[in-house]
């Protein structure tokens, strides 16, 4: 009886020394599913800054050269703080995207100083010419 169960105690400790949480079942390891984005690609906002900045910044209507096949996409957005007191410093980036909203190029990041109340126009072109939208990204100069 006892050379029976020797095995099975070699097993259980085996388990237990290359296990941290000891056998676990397998319910426990399957991988978990990810969450559906509620937010639809066609809502996602076209102009998106960092949390605060929102308050601070106010922007103008989008100037768009569309592309061609000769020439890729060009965009302006005009923008400008509220403030009368300071200024600041900013970057931005475009993304473009083709028209399953993949994205094709980004413009990466540029620094851009903005005085008080003045108007600057944030400009990038596409790398690419299947671009046929962009998203604006503005962030805190890092």
């Amino acid at each position: 009886m006892k050379i029976a169960t020797f095995p099975l105690l070699i097993l259980l400790a085996t388990c237990l020394v290359l296990s941290p949480a000891g056998c676990e079942s397998y319910h426990l390891a399957r991988p978990h599913e990810g969450a559906v984005d509620l937010l639809p690609l066609e809502a996602y906002p076209r102009i998106v800054v960092e949390h605060g900045l929102h308050k601070l910044l106010v922007f103008g209507d989008p100037v768009v050269d569309v592309a061609s096949d000769m020439r890729p996409m060009k965009v302006t957005v005009p923008v400008r703080i509220k403030s009368y007191r300071a200024g600041a410093n900013l970057q931005y980036q475009y993304v473009f995207v083709d028209e399953h909203g993949r994205s094709v190029s980004e413009s990466g990041w540029r620094f851009e100083r903005l005085p008080p109340r003045w108007r600057r126009d944030l400009t990038a072109a596409a790398l690419d010419t299947d671009a046929v939208d962009f998203r604006l990204e503005v962030r805190r100069s890092r």
